[in-house]
């Protein structure tokens, strides 16, 4: 029998951005706006919900969010025939897919927080596998409703506090935090098998290294409290990339303000780095997106950079990119 050949992994790029949220739409628009210091956060009116939950805003806002109704009415003949495909929870990349013509793995991922970052290294690993040749990959939300706004504050996962101004509330890491903010967007990467991209002459923004996932098995809103789940999926996105610790020169941490959230991930993050996520580099780069100085300083050169994601259900997710097309030297 012939010997059977070896199968390699193809390498995966970045070759476009897309982005729609509170601060703008479109990545040069939504970069500039972060340069600026700008907020996106601001008091919701009645008009921000389904016409339907509108009665419930009175009741939302003065008992901090510790109170919903739903009023809905409708005759079953009024009902449009696709409203069933549009509520299944695998319409959005069936929608589009067929608007684009994409015939290639299609998915839809309900991990919570981590969903966006679940659907990036699932299209990294068709990519690197040779399932397609491209592949968007993303997430979107909108939750601005009576239900979720009162289950998440019921939670105290979200902040309700009335001392700070709207644009205050998202404290991350910060020791007066009291919660996240919520908000609606979407944002999507075209990813692409390098030789591919380069045939075409395509820029490269990245090159996606890893994916590392894991689940915390201990409950359904709290993390796991030695923060384990998060350092699994660090390391894991660390060994995958054949990447050192004190080679990722940014941390994109998952921060999402909440008094527990943030305390499990700066531990499972120093006992993933050690020194680097202390001293330093790291704590500039840190500063530079969570405190007063502005945007982080990075340094010059081939980088590598991890960005975390943990949601409801102890989902996890750290994916880690470098500068393209790839650093070899290392």
């Amino acid at each position: 029998m012939d010997k059977i050949p070896t199968r390699l992994a193809q390498r995966v790029v970045v070759t476009g951005l897309g982005i729609v949220s509170p601060l703008g739409t479109g990545v040069p628009r939504v970069w500039e706006r972060l340069l600026e210091g700008a907020t996106g956060i601001r008091a919701l009116k009645p008009t921000d919900f389904p016409e339907s939950h509108r009665p419930s805003f009175k009741e939302l806002r003065t008992k901090g969010g510790r109170a919903g109704q739903i009023i809905a009415q409708g005759r079953p003949d009024q009902l449009p025939g696709q409203l069933l495909a549009r509520l299944l929870l695998g319409s959005p990349s069936a929608i589009v897919a067929s608007e684009h013509g994409l015939q290639g793995p299609i998915k839809t991922h309900t991990t919570a927080c981590s969903a966006g970052a679940h659907a990036i290294g699932d299209a990294w690993r068709h990519i690197r596998d040779g399932d397609a040749d491209i592949m968007v990959a993303g997430g979107a939300e909108s939750c601005i409703d009576a239900i979720t706004i009162a289950g998440f504050a019921n939670m105290r996962a979200m902040s309700t506090d009335t001392f700070w101004q709207p644009g205050e509330l998202s404290r991350p890491f910060d020791n007066r935090r009291s919660g996240f903010v919520m908000g609606e967007g979407a944002a999507v990467l075209v990813m692409e098998n390098m030789d591919h991209a380069q045939a075409r002459g395509a820029r490269m923004y990245a090159e996606v290294r890893s994916c590392g996932m894991s689940g915390d098995a201990h409950h359904a809103v709290q993390p796991d409290p030695g923060g384990y789940g998060a350092l699994t999926a660090m390391r894991s996105a660390l060994e995958l990339g054949g990447i050192a610790p004190d080679q990722v020169k940014y941390l994109n941490a998952h921060a999402a303000s909440t008094p527990i959230g943030d305390a499990l991930e700066q531990l499972a993050i120093s006992k993933a780095f050690g020194d680097w996520a202390t001293k330093g580099k790291a704590r500039e780069c840190l500063q530079g997106i969570v405190g007063p100085k502005g945007p982080a300083q990075l340094p010059a050169g081939p980088i590598a950079v991890m960005s975390n994601s943990f949601g409801f259900g102890g989902t996890n997710a750290a994916l880690l990119l470098t500068t393209p097309p790839c650093i070899d030297d290392w």
